[in-house]
């Protein structure tokens, strides 16, 4: 459904090379994320690993609440390099099981 204004939030030149780059995440997926890193949490034992996770889970949560941070074209590169980091954890969460 549109904005109630009539316009696209996402147009115009700024926000399609920001979709280019595969960094634009969607408020539920950002959420998503945070969920992922506390479900890790609480399997977590050790401790450097927790404060990763932790920092990481609130890096999901403010970019899900702050949507003007999150849509910021100049958060691309550390939007990136918390998905890398993301699914670097989850690689070896995976290899514990």
């Amino acid at each position: 459904m549109p904005p109630a204004w009539g316009g696209n939030l996402c147009s115009g030149p700024r926000w399609a090379a920001y979709h280019r780059t595969g960094a634009y995440m969607e408020k539920s997926d950002l959420f998503a994320r945070a969920a992922e890193c506390e479900r890790a949490l609480h399997v977590a034992t050790d401790a450097d690993r927790r404060s990763g996770l932790e920092r990481l889970r609130k890096a999901w949560l403010t970019l899900a609440h702050d949507q003007q941070l999150a849509g910021d074209p100049e958060m691309q590169e550390a939007i990136t390099a918390l998905r890398r980091l993301h699914a670097e954890i989850a690689a070896v969460r995976a290899t514990l099981h």
